[in-house]
Protein backbone atom coordinates (compact mmCIF):
# COMPACT_ATOMS: atom_id res chain seq x y z
CA UNK A 1 0.00 0.00 0.00
CA UNK A 2 1.80 3.49 -1.02
CA UNK A 3 -1.16 5.68 -0.05
CA UNK A 4 -4.83 5.22 2.04
CA UNK A 5 -6.06 2.13 2.71
CA UNK A 6 -7.83 -0.93 1.22
CA UNK A 7 -9.84 -3.54 3.04
CA UNK A 8 -9.58 -7.01 1.59
CA UNK A 9 -11.76 -10.13 1.88
CA UNK A 10 -9.53 -12.85 1.33
CA UNK A 11 -11.49 -16.38 1.13
CA UNK A 12 -13.86 -14.85 4.36
CA UNK A 13 -10.67 -12.99 6.44
CA UNK A 14 -10.87 -9.46 6.51
CA UNK A 15 -8.03 -7.23 6.16
CA UNK A 16 -7.23 -4.01 6.56
CA UNK A 17 -3.92 -2.73 4.96
CA UNK A 18 -2.59 0.66 5.33
CA UNK A 19 0.48 2.50 4.15
CA UNK A 20 3.53 -0.13 4.08
CA UNK A 21 1.17 -2.97 4.20
CA UNK A 22 1.28 -6.28 1.82
CA UNK A 23 -1.45 -8.64 1.31
CA UNK A 24 -0.70 -11.95 -0.68
CA UNK A 25 -3.64 -13.67 -2.22
CA UNK A 26 -2.39 -17.23 -3.40
CA UNK A 27 -3.59 -18.53 -6.81
CA UNK A 28 -7.17 -19.66 -7.05
CA UNK A 29 -8.36 -18.36 -3.19
CA UNK A 30 -11.43 -16.29 -3.34
CA UNK A 31 -10.80 -12.64 -2.68
CA UNK A 32 -12.42 -9.06 -3.30
CA UNK A 33 -11.19 -5.80 -1.92
CA UNK A 34 -12.30 -2.14 -1.71
CA UNK A 35 -11.81 1.45 -0.49
CA UNK A 36 -13.48 1.62 2.37
CA UNK A 37 -13.32 5.03 2.90
CA UNK A 38 -13.55 8.50 0.89
CA UNK A 39 -9.51 9.03 0.65
CA UNK A 40 -7.85 8.46 -2.80
CA UNK A 41 -5.72 5.13 -2.58
CA UNK A 42 -2.56 4.06 -4.29
CA UNK A 43 -1.15 0.87 -4.56
CA UNK A 44 0.94 -1.48 -6.38
CA UNK A 45 -0.12 -4.95 -7.47
CA UNK A 46 1.89 -7.80 -9.17
CA UNK A 47 -0.21 -10.53 -10.75
CA UNK A 48 0.41 -14.26 -11.75
CA UNK A 49 -0.53 -15.20 -13.88
CA UNK A 50 -0.05 -11.86 -16.07
CA UNK A 51 -3.68 -12.76 -17.41
CA UNK A 52 -5.11 -10.02 -15.09
CA UNK A 53 -3.49 -7.09 -16.16
CA UNK A 54 -5.65 -7.52 -18.93
CA UNK A 55 -8.52 -7.68 -16.90
CA UNK A 56 -7.28 -4.50 -15.40
CA UNK A 57 -6.65 -2.49 -18.88
CA UNK A 58 -10.27 -3.86 -20.15
CA UNK A 59 -12.22 -2.58 -16.70
CA UNK A 60 -9.99 0.58 -16.95
CA UNK A 61 -10.94 1.13 -20.72
CA UNK A 62 -14.97 0.76 -19.97
CA UNK A 63 -14.77 2.50 -16.76
CA UNK A 64 -13.21 5.83 -18.56
CA UNK A 65 -15.44 5.45 -21.61
CA UNK A 66 -18.92 4.94 -19.94
CA UNK A 67 -18.30 4.69 -16.31
CA UNK A 68 -18.59 2.22 -13.71
CA UNK A 69 -19.65 -1.30 -15.07
CA UNK A 70 -23.03 -2.54 -14.68
CA UNK A 71 -23.29 -5.86 -13.42
CA UNK A 72 -23.58 -7.69 -16.02
CA UNK A 73 -20.72 -6.20 -18.13
CA UNK A 74 -18.54 -7.11 -15.05
CA UNK A 75 -19.32 -10.82 -15.26
CA UNK A 76 -19.08 -10.97 -19.07
CA UNK A 77 -15.55 -9.05 -18.96
CA UNK A 78 -14.32 -11.16 -15.84
CA UNK A 79 -15.35 -14.41 -17.13
CA UNK A 80 -13.41 -13.38 -20.14
CA UNK A 81 -10.08 -14.45 -17.49
CA UNK A 82 -11.83 -17.24 -15.97
CA UNK A 83 -12.86 -15.22 -12.65
CA UNK A 84 -16.36 -15.49 -11.15
CA UNK A 85 -18.47 -13.27 -9.20
CA UNK A 86 -18.81 -14.20 -5.50
CA UNK A 87 -21.78 -13.44 -3.44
Amino acid sequence: MLEGELEFNVDGEIIHAGRGSFVLVPIGVPHTFSNPGDTPTRFLNTFTPPQYIHYFEEMSELVSASGPPTPEQGRTIMARYDTDVLV
